[in-house]
């Protein structure tokens, strides 16, 4: 198979294809249609050349690891299979538009048959993102993107999972609610970035000149102690809406980074709960927080 493009390189060739043609005097009609014609064929090409995930990071370490989830822009690895008792009642955004257009009934604890009484759910702990990558920035963009990143995490992982797992900035180990919940933090850290080309984004748009961001992070299992549970890498890629030149903010790339940071955040988490159920079971008489109790 043909090795994909490297989209920086091509956007770069296209820019300076542009400001050849502005430079020199264009000949005969044909001839103008002729290089818009290849220049649309690169724009093509270049739109939808796909972002792989680069061997920076931890994640070069441990290339071959991620064998839970393992595709160009997403990979997870769980330390072990999960028991998938209760994960009927923990769907993806994916698997719930599927039953919406099918016409069959979201599952209830009820319609499965299950005692939520006896089911430990999830207490994801969101832990502050860290910058781990050389890229010099203006350290308000930094923490703006920095900031995006543990956010969204925050956000989509409420979303991703329903009543009664529980999404937090941060605990204490001495609140004895924590004993009725399975306790993982998530971390999170920006491993690479790429500026992409401004002239291109806010000139063509359309994917042309995008900006990409690639987060690496872990989940960690426990109060005190704590294990590795599991790890994921996630690369996300945006133009930031360019809009054919009427948003001049995609000439920051800081502006475009933090829309790949929702790219990037917003696959992971449509992706985690079907790894990571949102309950597990554990014996009768245990301390838990089941569906019926509060938060």
């Amino acid at each position: 198979m043909a090795p994909t493009p490297d989209i920086h390189s091509l956007n770069a060739a296209i820019c300076r294809f542009l400001e050849g043609m502005r430079r020199m005097q264009l000949g005969p009609v044909p001839a103008r249609v002729a290089m818009m014609g290849t220049l649309s064929a690169l724009l093509i090409f270049s739109t939808g050349c796909s972002t792989k995930i680069r061997p920076v990071g931890d994640i070069a370490k441990r290339s071959d690891s991620f064998t839970t989830v393992n595709q160009p822009a997403i990979r997870i690895s769980i330390a072990e299979p999960q028991d998938q008792t209760f994960a009927g009642l923990y769907l993806s955004k994916a698997q719930l538009t599927a039953l919406a257009k099918s016409g069959e009934p979201i599952p209830t604890p009820t319609s499965l048959g299950l005692d939520t009484s006896t089911s430990q759910p999830l207490l994801l702990i969101i832990a502050p993102t860290e910058w781990k990558t050389a890229l010099k920035m203006d350290e308000d963009d930094r923490e703006e993107i920095l900031f995006t990143t543990r956010e969204r995490l925050y956000r989509y992982l409420l979303r991703a999972y329903p009543h009664p797992v529980r999404v937090r900035w941060a605990f204490d180990p001495r609140d004895p609610l924590l004993a009725g919940y399975r306790v993982v933090t998530v971390s999170s850290r920006i491993t690479n970035v790429g500026t992409g080309e401004s002239f291109s984004r806010y000139l063509i748009g359309y994917g042309l000149g995008a900006t990409s961001v690639q987060i690496e992070g872990e989940l960690m299992e426990g109060i005190d102690e704590k294990t590795l549970l599991g790890e994921y890498v996630v690369r996300g890629r945006h133009g930031g809406y360019s809009q054919s030149g009427w948003n001049p903010d995609v000439f920051l790339a800081s502006y475009c980074c933090k829309y790949a940071v929702d790219e990037a955040i917003a696959n992971f988490t449509g992706e985690l709960p079907a790894h990571l159920p949102g309950a597990r079971p554990v014996p009768p008489g245990t301390n838990t927080r089941s569906f019926a109790s509060g938060p």
